[in-house]
């Protein structure tokens, strides 16, 4: 029987250190929270962007300003700012000849991947959380605190696989 101990070691991968690690980061994030409503809204890239948002801004005089209804900002709008704010950065790099990506020097790869992230709205999904913002908090600090899979899982390894286990229903297999 092989039983892990986890040492204060700062590696990712360490559940122990990751814990501690999140908690530091949800401590900060709890101080930085206004007294204002929040959203919990994903972005779609190729992966979903999840972020927790103010529903308010600060006024010139330091005041917090919510919206009366609704979002602070319409969802269509937000959507296709964001799609700019996310691209400009590219075109920047690259018109600034910076190192990037082969598809991004090239420039037929360069035009059909604009056209193609132009092509259509991104989505922006925004939603007040039934929790709070403090339940958006905990699933960010999850996400980007922890690794894919635990220790406690893995079956075996070697040079070309890994074998763990998952839960299927019903009852547990393994699945290489």
């Amino acid at each position: 029987m092989t039983r892990h101990a986890h040492h204060s070691c700062r590696n990712r991968r360490c559940p122990q250190c990751q814990t501690r690690a999140k908690e530091r980061w949800l401590a900060k994030r709890r101080e930085e929270r206004l007294p204002v409503p929040y959203f919990h809204q994903v972005f779609t890239l190729p992966h979903a962007l999840h972020a927790l948002v103010a529903g308010g801004a600060l006024r010139s005089a330091g005041e917090c300003k919510s919206p009366k209804r609704g979002f602070l900002f319409p969802l269509r709008t937000l959507s296709r700012v964001f799609r700019g704010k996310f691209i400009a950065p590219l075109s920047d790099a690259r018109g600034a000849g910076q190192r990037l990506a082969e598809a991004l020097a090239d420039e037929k790869l360069w035009h059909a991947l604009h056209q193609q992230l132009y092509g259509h709205d991104w989505a922006v999904y925004a939603k007040q959380p039934l929790g709070g913002p403090e339940q958006v908090l905990e699933y960010l600090g999850r996400c980007t605190h922890r690794v894919a899979i635990s220790n406690e899982r893995l079956v075996e390894t070697d040079k070309t696989t890994v074998r763990f286990r998952v839960r299927a229903t019903p009852g547990k297999r393994v699945l290489q």
